[in-house]
């Protein structure tokens, strides 16, 4: 049955077909928790499991399938954490690492912390890839994104000093790998490697944390784990050991990591620019700050992008005071999604799908998921409130962002730009930008329209070539737009001031859209911009809480946007903006953030 209320691109959840038909098997081996009414975005929900988890994991391959360690067993979700089903009762531990270049090897720690667990079906069945003796004890585990096979784990030894073990033959055989002077010999009591994080991007660079009596240090890898050296943070935090590591970046020596570090649960937060070899210390930056700091329980980045960073934090004082943060800004400020009221455990506990914006959270009550969205920032909450933007524009999906020198925000559909001063007309000093230009010149190879489509920016970049433009019909008066038959069909000449050229005719309901004084009081050259393509007929996939639909509808590109009619949608929705703006945040990952 198709839905009867209004479809628009930023209410569709992607639940493709083969992501159902996989929800329907797993749910012949354990119990399946369905998908609840899908809350706004910006706002934590939970759809289970139904018990305490340690760490969550997002495949690399597919944003939509996430894996969480909970108390009992190993569950899995094919559709973002809309409902989760039990596949395996082996319980793991603290850690879970998903391997990108075969998804279905995963890796986890035994409940008893002696053992590294591998899976070769996407975690139905386990089996120990490594089991140490002694005081073995392990902590976590990381798979190089860059080289196929190797793997690191962090561990306190046999001899109870911190280790990282390393495999180059996805856990079939094992080499000890950091060098003595690293272990903290001579130090009272057990050492720890306690987390490790990699950089996807950037080949064999790696970073573990790592804890001594009474302080820590960390050390770094320029070569996939096999030899390592000393990264100590001296004065800014001499007693505190790593907690959590995240790194961003695209080069070797100009890598940023963050480091929460902890001593007795005080916490600090550092940050380096230049791989390690110098630190920021960002603890006075905190959401939650005292004397000693708040402590920094999980820290995750989009990697293309050092600026930004994600963070779960309790605070020390109040361990009821707890969040989920981001920054734009390399920590100078952080800026709370929702409100997560669980803690969320570490140290991977905290797990982040670029392309869907969403964060998953490792809780005692469950996995929790927020779709990050933002409020409209100053300059833009009068358009949005007097211009119906939610319809317009859907929500916030960046904070504020500079470009050329103007304050500008992403939305789902678009890109708002501060031109104030530029202009005389105030209907020109605030404008939408042209992501739909900066994607079909890529050319961009995205569905555009719905979330499985026929046409692609790709195949757009050829409809908007210059030679498929057509042109004035007979009768055309020289200049200005003018009606093609009696369906409302309008020619409009691709010239800025609407004077005679060759343009598109634009379909009859989209010109009726454009000249809705409602959305476009200053009319909807500078909102939507000239046609860039001609209408076209395309069959699209929309992905609905309730499973798939497929629809054929009418999409025409514009300069600004893309309208597309539905003709199933409701009367007030049949014709709306496509998602333009997370789009260009899927494409250009390291523009649209947090």
């Amino acid at each position: 049955m198709m839905p009867t209320a209004p479809v628009s691109h930023h209410r569709a959840r992607q639940i493709g077909s083969s992501c159902m038909a996989a929800l329907i098997a797993l749910g012949s081996v354990g119990v399946v928790f369905p998908a609840p009414a899908f809350a706004d975005v910006g706002t934590w929900t939970t759809a289970g499991p139904g018990e305490r988890v340690t760490a969550v994991a997002v495949d690399p391959t597919n944003d939509q399938h996430v894996l969480a360690a909970g108390e009992t067993g190993v569950w899995s979700s094919m559709n973002g954490g809309g409902a989760w089903a039990k596949i395996s009762g082996t319980q793991i531990h603290q850690a879970l690492a998903i391997d990108p270049h075969a998804a279905n090897n995963i890796y986890g720690i035994s409940s008893d912390s002696k053992s590294v667990l591998k899976s070769a079906d996407g975690g139905a069945t386990w089996a120990a890839a490594y089991t140490g003796a002694g005081q073995t004890h392990v902590n976590t585990v990381v798979v190089d994104p860059q080289t196929m096979g190797t793997l690191l784990v962090g561990v306190s030894y046999t001899d109870g000093l911190a280790q990282v073990l390393r495999s180059t033959d996805a856990g079939a055989t094992w080499t000890a790998v950091l060098p003595a002077n690293l272990r903290g010999m001579g130090g009272i009591g057990a050492t720890n490697t306690t987390t490790l994080a990699t950089l996807p991007g950037v080949s064999g660079l790696a970073f573990a944390g790592i804890q001594i009596y009474h302080g820590g240090h960390i050390a770094k890898s320029a070569d996939a784990g096999a030899t390592w050296t000393g990264l100590p943070y001296g004065a800014l935090a001499p007693l505190a050991a790593p907690s959590a590591l995240s790194a961003a970046g695209k080069s070797a020596a100009s890598a940023t990591i963050y480091a929460g570090l902890n001593v007795m649960q005080f916490g600090t937060l550092l940050r380096s620019d230049d791989a390690g070899a110098t630190w920021a210390d960002l603890t006075p930056n905190l959401p939650f700050h005292g004397p000693q700091g708040g402590y920094v329980a999980n820290l995750t980045t989009n990697p293309a992008q050092p600026l930004w960073a994600y963070m779960s934090e309790w605070d020390t004082a109040t361990p009821a005071h707890t969040g989920v943060f981001a920054t734009n800004d390399r920590g100078a400020s952080w800026n709370e999604l929702g409100h997560l009221e669980p803690r969320a455990n570490g140290p991977q506990g905290l797990a982040l799908a670029i392309p869907s914006r969403t964060l998953y959270a490792a809780t005692d009550g469950g996995v929790y998921q927020l779709t990050i969205a933002w409020p409209v920032i100053s300059q833009f909450q009068a358009y949005y409130a007097g211009h119906d933007g939610f319809r317009l524009l859907g929500t916030g999906i960046s904070l504020e962002t500079a470009l050329a020198g103007r304050a500008t925000q992403y939305f789902e559909k678009g890109r708002l730009e501060d031109h104030s001063g530029e202009s005389a007309d105030p209907n020109w000093q605030l404008m939408y930008g042209l992501l739909v230009d900066d994607l079909h010149g890529s050319p961009a190879p995205l569905p555009v329209g719905g979330d499985v489509s026929t046409l692609s920016y790709a195949g757009l970049h050829t409809l908007a070539d210059a030679s498929q433009r057509v042109a004035p019909p007979a009768g055309y008066p020289g200049s200005g737009t003018f009606a093609v038959g009696a369906g409302g069909d309008t020619f409009v000449p691709f010239t800025s001031d609407l004077s005679g050229a060759p343009g598109h005719v634009v379909a009859g309901p989209f010109w009726d859209y454009l000249n809705r004084t409602d959305l476009f009081p200053g009319g909807w050259l500078h909102d939507v911009g000239l046609p860039i393509s001609p209408a076209t007929d395309v069959t699209v996939t929309k992905f609905f809480p309730d499973g798939p639909a497929t629809r054929a509808i009418t999409v025409q590109a514009f300069q600004r946007t893309v309208l597309t009619l539905d003709p199933l949608n409701a009367a007030d929705w049949q014709v709306e903006r496509a998602n333009v703006g997370s789009d260009y945040r899927r494409f250009y990952t390291d523009r649209v953030g947090p």
